[in-house]
């Protein structure tokens, strides 16, 4: 219990108690007396309504309160969210930019070794198409030496 609820209720006891002693051990008559009575109930009903006041302005201070803190604690949750959804992000980012990176060396290199291999490739059909051709030209020499000497005119001797 907070320290005004224990002044609030002691403060109520008090009074109670006070005005019993009072009502019991006055010497007056039972009219003097009600009126004491009834006074004293007044009073104890207002001092009863302005502790009620006071309690209920506190309650809504500390509500206040609580509820600015509330407001103060999810702005900051917020705002690290954010800066943590940030940072995500810029890893993501980070790891698309390196992955296509090598995405695009690993093409490069693929390119290049494609070359490589078709530059050898047709370095090697050439020398198949000129060893394949050889036999042909020697031929084809031989059949142009012999129809020379076929068309030349013999001497008679």
């Amino acid at each position: 219990m907070s320290r005004s609820g224990k002044f609030i209720k002691g403060t109520f006891i008090g009074a109670v108690l006070g005005t019993i002693a009072g009502v019991l051990l006055a010497p007056k008559s039972g009219k003097e007396t009600r009126e004491d009575i009834q006074q004293k109930s007044q009073e104890l009903t207002d001092q009863t309504n302005e502790q009620i006041g006071q309690v209920s302005r506190q309650a809504k201070r500390h509500a206040n309160r609580v509820s600015k803190q509330a407001q103060r604690q999810a702005t900051k949750v917020t705002k690290q969210a954010r800066r943590q959804a940030k940072q995500v992000t810029k890893q993501a980012q980070y790891q698309v930019t390196k992955l296509n990176k090598q995405a695009q060396r690993t093409v490069t290199t693929v390119s290049k070794q494609a070359n490589r291999q078709a530059g050898q490739v047709r370095k090697q059909v050439k020398r198949t198409a000129r060893s394949a051709a050889k036999p042909a030209r020697t031929a084809t020499r031989k059949t142009a030496t012999r129809a020379k000497r076929a068309t030349k005119p013999r001497r008679r001797s």
